[in-house]
């Protein structure tokens, strides 16, 4: 029995080689390292199927998976009720204005019900405090750009980044934790992710003219990564539940030369 089992096992390994599976890397390079864990596509949120699929003419674009449905009709809300939504993508635009701070767009967009919906959210190149009409709650926080928390930073002894973005129904939180890096010093260049959500309240006045992370108090606060009152971005790599923030979901594969410049 041992010897037919060792034959098999020869057969085994001989098959593997002929058919190139075995554990060589995703991706080449004697030197490339993943960052972070292989994650596992939530296969609710499956990226292609039939009808069109959202296109954008700058950044990169990756296969968007939502967590799941609770989160995802949350996010969505009341204006378009969920049917059997498909083809979710990511949509990543940033540069770096300065300083290590980048601003730029997020976007993710799917199909249903025979429609396509985007959710664009910016974060821009203006200062705190500058806006008509607009209130800071701490004079600390006066003439910071809009981008002062979208930063990479050191967390657990790798290179990650986080971001704010809003529109004018809640804000968004990118988070960059894996990839690949090459291991030439350039840093990751395939970026692993997830994006986070928060929606304002409904039923209130208008929202502030400031970006929502300035905002310290009401409906339209968004800040989270606080020590204190105040946002530290490098305190957290995740924003926190009893901020309000839920996670929208995952995406894998993010060009970062395209998507997050320098």
């Amino acid at each position: 029995m041992k010897t037919q089992f060792l034959i098999l096992q020869a057969l085994l390994l001989a098959s593997m080689a002929v058919l190139g599976i075995g554990c060589a890397k995703k991706h080449s390079g004697a030197s490339a390292t993943i960052v972070g864990s292989t994650p596992t596509p939530n296969p609710s949120g499956t990226p292609t199927t039939s009808g069109p699929v959202p296109s954008y003419s700058t950044g990169d674009t990756v296969a968007f998976y939502p967590e799941n449905q609770q989160n995802l009709t949350e996010y969505v809300g009341a204006p378009h009720p969920l049917n059997a939504p498909k083809n979710f993508r990511i949509n990543v635009d940033l540069s770096n204005i300065g300083n290590g701070r980048y601003a730029g767009t997020v976007q993710m967009g799917y199909y249903d019900n025979g429609q396509s919906f985007n959710g664009k959210f910016e974060s821009g190149t203006g200062y705190a405090g500058q806006h008509n009409g607009g209130a800071v709650y701490s004079q600390q926080d006066k003439n910071k750009p809009e981008s002062e928390f979208n930063q990479w930073f050191t967390w657990e002894n790798k290179q990650v980044f986080h971001g704010f973005f809003s529109d004018n129904q809640g804000a968004v939180i990118l988070v960059i934790d894996g990839g690949l890096d090459l291991g030439d010093g350039g840093g990751m260049t395939d970026m692993d992710g997830s994006l986070w959500f928060k929606n304002f309240g409904t039923g209130y006045a208008s929202a502030s003219s400031e970006k929502c992370w300035f905002v310290w108090i009401g409906p339209y606060a968004c800040r989270t990564f606080k020590v204190g009152d105040e946002v530290v971005t490098n305190s957290a790599l995740y924003p926190k539940a009893s901020d309000g923030y839920k996670k929208l979901g995952s995406f894998w594969g993010l060009k970062r030369a395209k998507a997050i410049r320098n």
